[in-house]
């Protein structure tokens, strides 16, 4: 009897462990291989806590510019926030990876820790999509065309990438581009995704059907004694 219910339980766990896994590539905010159009959050990432962070300056030819990237911590997961000003050119896109099979919601925001962040400069200018790769692996906040960040906009909402993770490693990237670009080493995503809400439904009722059963089983045994 052990054995056949310890037999029910692993298939129970199987299927919880299936269900993570075909739900890892449906992204809220920003699927695998598509493109959103990124959603505004008031709470923004204001109440998350700063696990590191680093601020810059770029210039190439006629492309010059400033930036401050975050790694977060919301409590639950890990935030990727990026915030951009140009002071010569224009910004187009700003890119992160890689995210692999990690969900990501691609949100901006003008609430942030102060610290490394700074104020919004012009709060009319959004990005207008935000896309993923193929491979899952590049997250892109885009400004098109008369949309592109100019100098007069001053520095842009904190765009952030909301993920399942809940460790991260230094492997990953950051680009800046208008056509020409820069680009340098950041976090990325590691080690296991946070449980998904519907996979600890489906295990709660799985292990709540298991007990269902023992005990049914246990109270046809004991009316029989």
């Amino acid at each position: 009897m052990m054995k056949k219910w310890s037999l029910t339980l692993i298939a129970a766990l199987a299927l919880v462990g299936f269900a993570s896994r075909a739900q890892a590539t449906v992204v809220p905010g920003s699927p695998t291989g598509g493109t959103v159009v990124p959603s505004f959050d008031p709470l923004g990432v204001a109440g998350d806590t700063v696990l590191d962070s680093l601020s810059g300056s770029f210039t190439k030819t006629g492309f010059v510019g400033d930036y401050v990237v975050a790694l977060l911590d919301n409590g639950t997961s890990y935030d990727w926030a990026y915030q951009v000003r140009i002071r010569t050119g224009k910004i187009e896109q700003v890119k992160g990876s890689n995210f692999d099979a990690y969900v990501t919601e691609a949100r901006y925001t003008n609430a942030a820790p102060m610290g490394p962040f700074n104020p919004v400069g012009n709060l009319l200018k959004v990005p207008d999509t935000a896309d993923r790769t193929a491979d899952g692996n590049v997250v892109t906040f885009n400004y098109n065309g008369t949309n592109a960040l100019q100098a007069a906009d001053g520095w842009s909402y904190i765009l952030f990438i909301r993920t399942n993770a809940r460790s991260a490693t230094f492997d990953g990237s950051v680009v800046i581009a208008d056509g020409r670009s820069i680009d340098f080493d950041w976090w990325q995503p590691a080690g296991p995704a946070v449980p998904e809400p519907s996979s600890l439904v489906l295990l709660s009722m799985g292990l709540v059907g298991i007990g269902g059963a023992a005990f049914r089983r246990f109270k046809a045994r004991t009316v029989g004694c």
